[in-house]
């Protein structure tokens, strides 16, 4: 049996996406300038994760947009993917499908009382956790990786009560300047290496899609070419 991390980025905005639309959208009081230096920050400190966790070009989708104020970040990626779906389906399939939204059938699927009103970062983890963290996650990133190893995971971040504390906790708790995970960090602040503390989140991403660019351009090359 292991203890897994499952949930603390949930919990306390760590992905990039939470950060990206906490400094565009949930910093009122922030000036230009204050934005654009965190924008900036948040470009270099996440360049592994363009156009994979963060969307290339940013996307406007009119029912998501409609529904939260702006279209959450964390859905732009997949959302853009989406042109390249039709052509890898079966004729068939394809003609079904024709006028189906992804965009559309998302926020369709969310619980408006869950958003309207709330923060725009509420508002973004929200929808990360009901569309990303229940499948992807906690699905085939995590139990079914556990068990195809006979392992068993308790991810103690889930544990309800604490998941009660965080979804209560303030804003600036979470995300904080350049701090995400703040309360966490300064939680721990005085049992970890400095190294660990300072640093930005680095996700698992597969390295040839990221460092070598011939490879990426091949792949690149393979999704849009045509049946």
């Amino acid at each position: 049996m292991v203890v897994t991390g499952e949930g603390a980025d949930e919990l306390f905005a760590e992905y990039p996406q939470l950060r990206l639309d906490m400094i565009l959208h949930g910093m009122a009081d922030a000036s230009p300038e204050e934005r654009a230096d965190l924008e900036d920050w948040l470009a270099e400190s996440n360049r592994l994760f363009k156009e994979n966790l963060l969307a290339d070009k940013a996307l406007d989708d009119p029912a998501l947009t409609n529904l939260v104020g702006f279209t959450p970040s964390c859905l732009q990626s997949w959302l853009s993917a989406s042109a390249y779906v039709p052509s890898l389906l079966h004729p068939d399939r394809r003609a079904t499908t024709q006028n189906y939204s992804p965009g559309e059938a998302v926020a369709h699927a969310l619980d408006r009382d869950q958003i309207e009103g709330r923060h725009p970062l509420d508002k973004v983890q929200y929808i990360w956790v009901k569309t990303q963290f229940e499948s992807q996650v906690l699905g085939w990133a995590g139990d079914r990786v556990d068990m195809a190893n006979s392992m068993e995971a308790r991810p103690p971040f889930l544990d309800h009560p604490l998941v009660e504390f965080a979804v209560m906790l303030p804003q600036n708790m979470r995300l904080r300047g350049r701090k995400d995970k703040y309360i966490l960090r300064e939680t721990m602040r005085e049992l970890l290496p400095k190294a660990l503390y300072e640093r930005q989140k680095f996700a698992f991403m597969a390295p040839p899609s990221h460092t070598d660019f011939v490879k990426q351009r091949a792949m690149q090359t393979l999704a849009g070419a045509k049946p």
